[in-house]
């Protein structure tokens, strides 16, 4: 059996059992969405917490992150070769030492 409501807004809707059932705005908008391995497109970008994002808004942002993590790489690397530095003059002057130079 089909209803027209004419127009006018139908109220206190239970959730939906069967598919061509109405649904609720708040039911609609609390379901999970279900893309079924179909791409989603088209995603502007996120303004609050919860809000998804693009490939090019991740790949922009990571380059971005990118750039302090490989500074931050090269500057351990650079602590590494000074450190290994100071340790064979430390081992020579023990050397030396036990020698008695």
């Amino acid at each position: 059996d089909t209803i027209n409501v004419k127009s006018k807004r139908l109220s206190n809707v239970e959730d939906p059992i069967e598919r061509h059932d109405a649904v609720t705005l708040q039911h609609y908008l609390s379901t999970r969405l279900d893309l079924n391995g179909n791409r989603l497109m088209n995603v502007a970008d996120p303004v609050d917490d919860g809000d998804a994002i693009n490939r090019g808004y991740f790949m922009y942002y990571m380059q971005i992150a990118k750039v302090p993590v490989d500074g931050l790489r090269n500057y351990v690397e650079a602590l590494e070769e000074e450190l290994k530095a100071v340790k064979a003059t430390l081992h020579k002057l023990i050397e030396d030492a036990a020698s008695g130079k």
